[in-house]
Parts: structure tokens; sequence; C-alpha cells
């Protein structure tokens, strides 16, 4: 357990409201009440770097300060308090991200018999696209975008280590992939600082 003021992130649905617990939006620029920090069961939970965020990206993605007692996770971490501090990624961000996940499959799609087709639906950025990387099943509500990015990253780890076929360089391609959109997320996570 740490104590002290850190920052760090907080994946929310549309609207500044809690993804998995739903209820009222949190507020901006308040401190959050102060609560017993149990992973999964209770404490404000927020994403320690863009490794994190992408295990829980959602509709929008909040800077936060944290303070009190934290409790470390694998990927996530839980505090005592929290603020929202202002909002980074929202719905335009988190789908040019799904965009850039599905580009990444095309290779794949050319080896399938689809690429063509794939090309032009990422091209045009169209909803085809998603349905395309499997995402559909995912799709409905208002989080759409933020359960088919989730799913498009999902898809092209997979597919790159499908592409592979050999086990150990399936991991291997698997890995490489979400360190790439690691890096990638982290770029839309640093741009709306500066």
């Amino acid at each position: 357990m740490s104590r002290g003021v850190r920052t760090g992130y907080k994946c929310l649905a549309a609207g500044r409201v809690p993804p998995i617990q739903g209820g009222d939006p949190l507020p901006v620029r308040r401190w959050l009440p102060k609560t017993t920090p149990r992973p999964c069961e209770s404490g404000w939970h927020w994403c320690r770097n863009a490794a994190d965020v992408l295990a829980y990206l959602s509709d929008e993605v909040w800077e936060v300060k944290v303070r009190g007692r934290t409790v470390e996770g694998d990927d996530k971490a839980v505090s005592e308090e929290m603020i929202l501090v202002r909002r980074v990624m929202g719905p335009e961000d988190v789908r040019a991200f799904m965009f850039d996940c599905l580009a990444r499959i095309q290779s794949v799609a050319d080896v399938g018999g689809f690429g063509d087709e794939w090309r032009r639906m990422c091209e045009e950025r169209t909803e085809d696209a998603c349905d395309a990387a499997g995402a559909a099943a995912w799709a409905v509500g208002d989080a759409w975008y933020a359960r088919a990015a989730w799913a498009a990253a999902y898809a092209a780890a997979h597919a790159a280590a499908w592409a592979v076929g050999d086990a150990w360089y399936a991991r291997a391609a698997w890995a490489a992939e979400r360190e790439w959109q690691t890096d990638r997320l982290n770029h839309y996570l640093t741009e709306a600082q500066s």
C-alpha cells in the first residue's frame, strides 16, 4: 500500500458515469467521498498508465489525482480518494484509436482474401469495419465505440498471434501488438496534455 497524491486515468462511460456500477455522473474538480480501497469491491479504481487504460477503455478517459491509501493491482490501482481533473479522451478519440487498431489487421485481411473490402472500410472509417473485426457482438448501448475499440484492439492482437501459427511466436506476436497498442494509446493520452 502506498500513500500520497498521484496522477493517473479513470475510464468512464459517456457523461462521466462509472462503467460498471453506473449511477450518477462523477463531479469534475471535486474530491470524491473517502472510501476503503479494496480491489474489485470498494474504493476509487483508476489506471496508472496507458497499458492499464487499454484493459478498461471506455467512452471517456479522464486524468485523475488520487490520495490516501492506495492498493496496487496487476492492471489497476484503487485509492481512498479521487478527483477528476480533465477529460483527455472522448468518444471521438476512442473511435480514432479503434480504427488505428483495425488498420493493423490489414495484412491478415489480405491473406484471408478480404483485404480490399477491409481497406475500404478502414479508409472510410465505417461502423462496418467494427463488424468485420467481430466487434458487433460487443457493440450495443451507449458505450458502442468503447466496446468496439476494446474488441478491435483485442482482434488486432489476436490476428497478429494467429497469423504466425507457432505457439511461441504467437505469444510474441500478441505481446508485440499489445505493446504497439499501448504506445498508440499513450499518444492519445499525452496529446491532450499538449
